[in-house]
């Protein structure tokens, strides 16, 4: 048993509040991943059951939002050719705690790139920043009245 798993599980339960969200994400973005520079994506079924978590390490400490397009289009084919997506918590992995500016632009980029009615196979869930002993969740947007 992976020594982060407690004996709430929730691998095999819906992500349904924000404190076993939060968990699922300390647990799929492991912390080497994290000291190595990466992206989690933890992507669910409709019924916010976790699939499967994809992790990409090496990232730049600071990539330009055109190096991020350019990793999650690549993400993006690829999970369209193996058929899976679905709402998905974003984790971004860093060796320190601190939430800079880019990882504001990267929040922004997901939004954009994966909030609404976007035709791609990931539907932004949360994204999260995660550093050496912590798990914060970014702002969602507002809602806009219909």
């Amino acid at each position: 048993m992976n020594p982060h798993m407690h004996s709430e599980c929730f691998l095999d339960r819906p992500l349904d509040s924000a404190r076993l969200m939060s968990r699922a994400v300390d647990t799929c973005c492991r912390r080497p991943d994290r000291a190595a520079q990466c992206l989690t994506f933890v992507v669910c079924d409709d019924d916010l059951v976790i699939l499967r978590p994809v992790t990409i390490t090496g990232l730049p400490a600071e990539p330009e939002p055109a190096e991020v397009a350019e990793v999650l289009s690549a993400v993006d084919d690829k999970l369209a050719e193996i058929g899976v997506g679905g709402p998905t918590l974003m984790v971004r992995g860093k060796p320190h705690e601190r939430i800079t500016d880019n990882d504001r632009e990267l929040h922004q980029l997901l939004l954009d790139r994966y909030g609404g009615d976007q035709d791609r196979p990931l539907r932004l869930l949360g994204f999260y920043v995660a550093g050496p002993t912590t798990v914060r969740r970014m702002p969602d947007p507002p809602l806009v009245p219909v």
